[in-house]
Formats: structure tokens, C-alpha cells, sequence
């Protein structure tokens, strides 16, 4: 569970085994988002849905992409599992393009765009393709700050403005902390 929501992952899913910390982090994420209620969010690098699903509730459509396929079947599961039914899930290599799933399924284009890449961070095709939706926000959740601070500087080149940035222990005592970065269209 993370907050309010069940999740069913399987073994090639990813998901957040801190789940207390999962939801503060989630609504961090959520609140840098700032979402209305009639935006549009892209969910990269989704697994098994569940941040797809926790911003659901203040959003018109999401659209989450996963290049694993268990993770896709799940994270349509979880959504009909929690009666969720404003998400929809894409095959998409995150490595190549995930463009081609966009034209494909006629979805619109993103007001927000939530990533969480794995620890090798984002792809620098994944990185131009967000750059050619040009989604007013990007709000950039990861493991690794070293990656997390090179795609942010990409996309800072390329127009964007980094808003700020909040860490969150995941596993105190350790080292290991998610950023969640905020990045606005200049």
C-alpha cells in the first residue's frame, strides 16, 4: 500500500519497498506538479503504476510508459484493482523513443511530465523527446542525483528552469535518498 491506494507487483516490477517514505515522496511529487484537475501527465519510466495512479486523483488523464511488460500488465491491474479509470499504459523502450507510442495512440500532449528514471538516469533520446513535447513541467523523481543533476542540466540548456528541489530519505541511515526536481518551461 502507499497511501490510500493497493498495489500487486510482480517479480520484473518495480516498486517502492519504503512505502511510508513512498508517500511522502509521491506527495512531494504531487505538489511540485501542482496539478488543477484538467491537466494532461506522462508518467516515464512508470512500472508498475503506482505514481500514475497516486496523481490520478488531481488530474484529467495520465499516461504512463514502461518499457517491461510485466509492468505494464501490472500497472493495468492496479489501476482497475483501485477503480482508477483516467490511466492508460504503453509499452515504450525509454532507450529509443517513446514518441512513437504517442503518434501511435493519438494521446495528447503532456501539461506535465513526471519521470522516474532507473539509476542510470534518462536516456539522452528520452531527454530530446521530452524537449520536442515541450510540457510546461517536468517534475524529475530519482535515485541518483549525480544522472538526476545531468539530465536536469540538459534540459536547463534547452529552455527549462530548475525550480527547486527537495530530497527524501528513503532509508535512513543510509545514503540512499529520492530527488524530486521541479523544472518549468522559460
Amino acid at each position: 500500500s502507499i497511501g490510500r491506494y493497493k498495489f500487486r507487483v510482480s517479480a520484473n516490477s518495480f516498486f517502492q519497498t519504503n512505502t511510508l517514505q513512498g508517500e511522502l515522496l509521491y506527495e512531494t511529487a504531487l505538489e511540485f506538479a501542482d496539478a488543477n484537475g484538467d491537466g494532461v501527465v506522462y508518467d516515464l519510466f512508470c512500472g508498475a503504476g503506482t505514481i500514475s495512479i497516486y496523481v490520478s486523483q488531481r488530474v484529467k488523464e495520465v499516461y504512463g510508459f514502461e518499457s517491461v511488460e510485466a509492468a505494464i500488465e501490472d500497472a493495468n491491474n492496479n489501476s482497475s484493482f483501485n477503480g482508477i479509470n483516467n490511466t492508460r499504459f504503453f509499452k515504450a523502450d525509454l532507450n529509443k523513443s517513446f514518441l512513437p507510442a504517442v503518434r501511435e495512440n493519438s494521446i495528447p500532449r503532456p501539461d506535465i511530465i513526471i519521470t522516474d528514471p532507473p539509476r542510470s538516469g534518462m536516456n539522452p533520446k528520452t531527454v530530446e523527446d521530452i524537449l520536442r513535447l515541450e510540457p510546461p513541467k517536468i517534475v524529475y523523481i530519482s535515485c541518483n542525483p549525480a544522472t538526476q543533476a545531468r539530465d536536469v542540466q540538459m534540459l536547463c540548456e534547452a529552455g527549462y528552469r530548475l525550480v527547486k528541489i527537495t530530497p527524501v530519505d528513503m532509508f535512513p541511515h543510509t545514503y540512499h535518498i529520492e530527488n524530486v526536481a521541479l523544472l518549468v518551461k522559460n
